[in-house]
């Protein structure tokens, strides 16, 4: 991954459990056999609706690789251990704690780039970088580039779990709302009169897509807001 001179698009995905059952809305008649008073008065209306709400990501998780090569594997190990001690002291100057800075790969294979060429001892290490202020991530691909990093595999945006409940209670209040709108429009063009709710349900996930955009002088990333969105499904009772 290049990072002078060059615009980078990132893109991550945001994924929130949330969405619908079934669609469309719909009136029906109830009628009890035998009890035609009874029956004039017995509806339900039942509607799908959807409700959205919307933060900006809360969490950034950055996948950094430190590399070295060498004429043998000790070699090359030896190189990286310098290379990845300075990485860690660099990255640990910034804001990123012991706790958010750990080891998620460790390689060494040989590479020989040609027939004629001698074999090439490659030593590599993966580090996770997680970041609770999105607005470092920038920054710290700049620190770890610039203190031996060979390159940042990858910059994933999400919501912390507290952030996520609150987005989905949001989101099914707004989609509730909504949900009320239909159905007294629905009975009031039937001349019904909602009298309560009978049923709600929702159902599988509905994906929010997270954009992202980065640029260089100084790297600067900047994550849009992610939206979710809630949809739920609702019977009332009706009279007419």
């Amino acid at each position: 991954m290049e990072f002078t001179n060059r615009l980078l698009s990132l893109t991550g995905t945001v994924v929130l459990v949330l969405a619908a059952l079934s669609t469309g809305p719909a009136v029906a008649g109830a009628q009890e056999a035998g009890n035609d008073a009874e029956a004039g008065n017995a509806a339900t209306v039942t509607v799908t609706a959807s409700g959205q709400a919307s933060a900006d990501p809360d969490e950034a998780v950055l996948v950094v690789v430190s590399r070295a090569t060498a004429d043998s594997p000790d070699e090359a190990t030896q190189r990286l251990a310098a290379n990845t001690t300075r990485l860690r002291s660099a990255l640990l100057n910034t804001s990123v704690t012991e706790d958010r800075l750990r080891t998620v790969s460790f390689n060494l294979f040989e590479r020989r780039p040609d027939r004629n060429d001698s074999t090439v001892f490659v030593a590599e290490q993966r580090f996770e970088v997680r970041l609770n202020d999105t607005g470092a991530v920038g920054s710290t691909i700049d620190t770890a580039v610039s203190n031996g990093a060979a390159g940042v595999e990858s910059v994933r945006f999400s919501l912390s779990e507290d952030t996520r409940r609150d987005l989905r209670r949001q989101a099914l209040t707004d989609a509730m709302g909504n949900a009320r709108q239909q159905a007294v429009t629905l009975a009031t063009a039937e001349n019904l009169s909602l009298v309560g709710v009978r049923s709600i349900s929702t159902g599988e996930p509905e994906f929010g897509t997270l954009q992202l955009q980065a640029q260089r002088a100084e790297t600067v990333v900047e994550p849009s807001p992610v939206t979710v969105t809630a949809t739920v499904t609702v019977q009332y009772n009706a009279t007419s």
